[in-house]
């Protein structure tokens, strides 16, 4: 079987046809490396050049990651081959199946004695793979358009945006919210609300998996809970705060175990199934081996082809959280076999400052197999308190997603001094103070000097001050807990406006009076 160049180049790209129904991929991709080898190319020249093209003669062994094998594989039997001719000399030939003919001269025989056919010599190598048809195939299934199928055309979870079953990836920069996109995901599959606008198809429980910051999930999901779901007092959530390295032997079967107990503590609790099994993150969980091996196309696909046995085996979707590169248009840090790989791709995007911070945040649609791509939706992370308190008895806080409507005044830096704050919490209660001072001061402020020869200024009575805020501060919980959190609350807002220079505070005759230092427009 031989091949000018120009053929040679175009199975590179695009697979050759069944030749009398039998596949010859397997002999013309030995022959493109014994090219490729002729030209004086190395393994890893040929590997790059052909790992370029998932649809030419190396795709398949591309996507089950043995590309490299498989080159080498070649290699090793062109130098066999080599070493036979030499053996033979130039009457060994070299077939397509890798196969020696040596043809040495025949014993005098007589001429009426037909002169037997010269015998094929056993494979070099037991191991060689050839795609001729078995005897006795042992074939999946095969489908005829036409005949009935109880199935649906497409079976999704979310409805026009991730399949019941399949596998993908979160990914984005750092600081960007990944993990509390993760979180906002699962809180619509568990409750049944829609996601981005779309309609949840498969209500269902999750299994989170925290190869990092496994210390935050309790906090995170109680805050999503009290925030997104109701505050129901038990969610069908599940997380393990220990992971199987995914590159490692025998990882995809201790995953299926972990996800079949999640599954059955879900069924026998709430009766929903495992839908969803989130791995957060694929770099801290996959075991690289070596330097660079991130960077390797062949080592990525098989870590996403675990991810893929996973959800097939549970009949679910497995979605990685993983990070963006250093140069963010090249999407996933890694091979691009990871995104070429996925069922569904969705990224955080935003711009970082120096200081760290994240503006105008918003998730990408950056894949979808069956559904739309390229679309946005930006969204803010808002900080919340969450219902218990930490050692000392001081507030913890963590982030929950909100939805914006237009991306560029999402999170612009605000024009109002008492917007000012980074903390979504402190912002709030800054926010109800000022709400609170404007209507007391104009219902029942007093105006007074400050000092014998002061400035008479609008001011009102701290304790009137502290009584509404009081009563415009809703909290659950005993009447005790209630009157620490209100104070709590009061007191850290006053103290934030007094340092930014917001309100002036004076005691005048025993009564301690506020008053606004910096009223807008809006304030008079």
């Amino acid at each position: 079987m031989q091949f000018s160049i120009e053929e040679i180049e175009h199975f590179v790209r695009e697979s050759p046809a069944p030749v009398n129904g039998h596949s010859i991929r397997s002999e013309v991709f030995h022959i493109v490396v014994g090219h490729y080898h002729g030209c004086g190319w190395s393994p890893e020249q040929i590997f790059a050049h052909l790992e370029q093209f998932p649809d030419g003669v190396g795709g398949r062994y591309l996507s089950e990651g043995r590309l490299r094998g498989e080159i080498e594989r070649s290699l090793r039997q062109l130098q066999v081959y080599s070493q036979q001719q030499r053996q033979f000399g130039s009457s060994a030939t070299w077939t397509s199946e890798w196969n020696v003919r040596s043809k040495p001269e025949p014993e005098s025989k007589p001429e009426s004695e037909p002169e037997p056919e010269p015998e094929l010599e056993p494979e070099l190598e037991e191991e060689e793979e050839l795609e001729e048809e078995p005897a006795k195939p042992d074939l999946p299934p095969m489908c005829c358009h036409g005949d009935p199928d109880p199935r649906p055309l497409k079976s999704w979870a979310i409805k026009g945006l991730m399949p019941a079953i399949g596998h993908g990836l979160l990914s984005g920069q750092w600081g960007a919210g990944k993990t509390f996109l993760a979180l906002e995901l699962a809180g619509a599959l568990m409750t049944g609300q829609p996601f981005i606008g779309r309609l949840i198809k498969r209500q269902c429980g999750v299994l989170f998996l925290a190869a990092e910051g496994a210390d935050e999930i309790r906090l995170r999901l109680d805050v999503l809970v009290q925030e997104k779901c109701g505050g129901m007092p038990r969610a069908p959530f599940r997380w393990y705060e220990a992971i199987p390295v995914l590159l490692q032997p025998g990882a995809a079967d201790k995953l299926i175990a972990m996800a079949r107990q999640a599954h059955e503590s879900l069924q026998a609790e709430f009766g929903l199934p495992l839908g969803l099994i989130i791995i957060d993150t694929v770099a801290a969980s996959a075991g690289y081996s070596t330097p660079g091996a991130e960077n390797d196309n062949a080592v990525n696909q098989a870590l996403m082809n675990v991810l893929r046995t996973v959800a097939q085996a549970l009949s679910c979707f497995v979605l990685g959280i993983d990070h963006f590169g250093k140069n963010i248009e090249t999407g996933t840090r890694g091979g691009s076999s990871k995104e070429a790989s996925g069922d569904l791709v969705l990224a955080c995007l935003g711009e970082r400052e120096l200081s760290g911070r994240v503006l105008n945040t918003r998730l990408a649609i950056r894949k979808c197999r069956g559904g739309p791509q390229g679309m946005q939706f930006p969204f803010a992370l808002r900080s919340v308190e969450s219902s218990e308190q930490d050692e000392d008895g001081e507030p913890i806080t963590t982030l929950v997603v909100d939805w914006q409507a237009t991306p560029a005044a999402a999170q612009a830096p605000p024009n109002d001094p008492w917007e000012q704050s980074r903390q979504n919490s402190l912002r709030t209660t800054a926010l109800r103070l000022k709400r609170v001072l404007m209507a007391i001061l104009a219902d029942r402020g007093v105006d007074l000097p400050i000092g014998p020869n002061g400035p008479t200024l609008r001011m009102v009575d701290q304790g009137i001050v502290r009584e509404e805020f009081y009563a415009q501060t809703v909290c659950e919980g005993t009447p005790e807990h209630k009157a620490d959190r209100r104070r709590k609350q009061f007191v850290r807002a006053l103290d934030w406006a007094e340092s930014q220079e917001l309100i002036g505070v004076r005691e005048i005759k025993g009564i301690t009076y506020l008053w606004l230092t910096r009223p807008t427009q809006e304030d008079v």
